[in-house]
């Protein structure tokens, strides 16, 4: 074999290896994401709707309820709007970019007094690593 085809081999595997990760990445965000929509109480649907995406940095922008509601009314409606929105900013990560999931309503820490949805999220993403076989 020459140097020429072992090197090509080579960049080949790399690329497989970075495609498959890159694959992983995306799942364990999704994994995070579907978690902390469920697990986020909801009154007018304003918190919900801002679990968003960030690729390479965070998205700290608040946006109104996807469908504004009343003790919980809108729920799904909102939570199937911000789960779109999100995974169409995912579905456009690159290798080696970052995935920032990020809430900036200012109450989001307090919501019912549970406990801190941000903790849930690494919690759940450190699960995932671990269920596909990751060393930690």
């Amino acid at each position: 074999m020459s140097l020429r085809k072992l090197a090509k081999i080579m960049d080949d595997f790399e690329t497989e290896i970075e495609n498959k990760v890159n694959d992983i990445v995306k799942d364990i965000a999704e994994e995070v994401l579907l978690s902390l929509l469920s697990r986020t109480p909801v009154d007018t649907s304003k918190a919900v709707s801002n679990w968003v995406i960030g690729l390479g940095e965070k998205d700290l922008s608040v946006i109104k309820a996807h469908f504004f509601g009343q003790r919980g009314s809108t729920r799904d409606q909102s939570m199937a709007a911000a789960y779109g929105k999100a995974m169409r900013e995912l579905k456009m990560r690159e290798v080696g970019v970052g995935v920032h999931i990020s809430n900036s309503v200012d109450y989001i820490k307090k919501l019912d007094n549970r406990e801190d949805l941000i903790e849930v999220a690494e919690k759940v993403g450190l699960y995932i690593l671990r269920s596909k076989g990751v060393a930690l």
